[in-house]
């Protein structure tokens, strides 16, 4: 962390020391405008998209089932972090149970 108590990422932005750590990320996401959001749960075992249940008025009970199936031991963040920076991205954002209830 840095003096304003921020990520090296935001000091930049940081401008004097009463700035909000809040108005300051806010920038510095306007500014990024290029990352990955990565949504990855249950709903990547059937393929299709993060609203699945909900779209496709899965019963919670037959979802859960999903669980046990669901393994991340595939799941290489490295590879996702070295595939992000390649393509430019500012940022990732990994999303897991956001949809899921």
């Amino acid at each position: 962390m840095t003096k304003h108590n921020l990520p090296s990422c935001l000091e930049a932005y940081a401008g004097d020391q009463n700035a909000q750590s809040l108005a300051i990320a806010k920038a510095w996401f306007r500014e990024a405008r290029y990352g990955l959001f990565l949504h990855y749960g249950l709903y990547s075992l059937l393929g299709r998209h993060e609203w699945v249940q909900h779209r496709e008025a899965i019963r919670p009970g037959d979802y859960a089932q999903l669980a046990h199936h669901f393994s991340a031991h595939r799941f290489d963040a490295s590879e996702i972090a070295d595939f992000a920076l390649a393509c430019g991205m500012k940022y990732i954002n990994i999303t897991t149970r956001h949809h899921d209830g």
